[in-house]
């Protein structure tokens, strides 16, 4: 009979994070812009929208507006996602249409955090753009070193938003050590051994609840499968 110990063992392994990390260093080189956008369940447009010029503002708004916002994976900018049916300036503005001033604050580059702020507090105008969002930005570069290896140097192209579990594997580095390149959850974050130690983080995806709980603090670590 079969002894069943070394697939508990290996079914143990996945469960735990693993005391070994992964010994390459990531280091994205210029400012990812992400294009892939969220989509939520508030995108209530008329049939019938009206046409918009490529700029437009709205003014001596009365809040609430009823008009949501939300950004891309980079956290950087804001554009429309929906009105609520009731609200007075449901035909007033557009799906998608990108915020680009609160007042006279231009905040088309902002964090997020920082124009939601802004939303929160007293203001009168916004100033839109109809414009369609970019489909086409420059290649993001990652700057790849090894820590076992202090001889190691790659530098890889990827598109903006790419999950870096990814452009790593496509390019024959593995984010995995020992058994976890045969045992991983191929990227479906439910393992925890794609561990990279990244040095600049600026650009890249915020760490979520569950990543960071993985990680158990460690700031500098992140699981390169939820990581873009």
């Amino acid at each position: 009979m079969v002894s069943l110990l070394p697939l508990l063992l290996i079914i143990l392994r996945m469960l735990i994070l693993p005391s070994s990390i992964s010994p390459f260093v990531v280091s994205p080189s210029v400012t990812i812009q992400h294009t892939v956008h969220r989509t939520v369940s508030l995108n209530i447009f008329p049939k019938d929208a009206p046409s918009f010029p490529p700029q437009y503002s709205l003014h001596n708004l009365t809040k609430p507006t009823g008009i949501q916002f939300s950004t891309t994976l980079s956290f950087t900018g804001a554009f429309i996602t929906g009105v609520n049916p009731s609200s007075k300036y449901l035909n007033s503005v557009g799906l998608n249409h990108t915020l680009l001033k609160i007042d006279t604050e231009n905040v088309e580059f902002k964090p997020f955090d920082s124009i939601i702020e802004s939303l929160n507090s007293d203001y009168t105008s916004l100033t839109l753009s109809s414009l369609p969002r970019p489909t086409k930005v420059p290649n993001a570069t990652l700057t790849v070193r090894s820590l076992a290896d202090p001889l190691f140097l790659a530098v890889l192209s990827c598109l903006p938003g790419s999950s870096l579990r990814d452009v790593l594997l496509s390019n024959s580095i593995s984010p995995y050590r020992s058994l976890t390149k045969l045992t991983n959850c191929k990227g479906k974050q439910l393992c925890g051994t794609c561990i990279v130690d990244v040095e600049d983080q600026g650009s890249l995806s915020r760490k979520s609840i569950d990543e960071s709980s993985t990680l158990k603090g460690r700031e500098s670590m992140r699981l390169s499968c939820v990581t873009g």
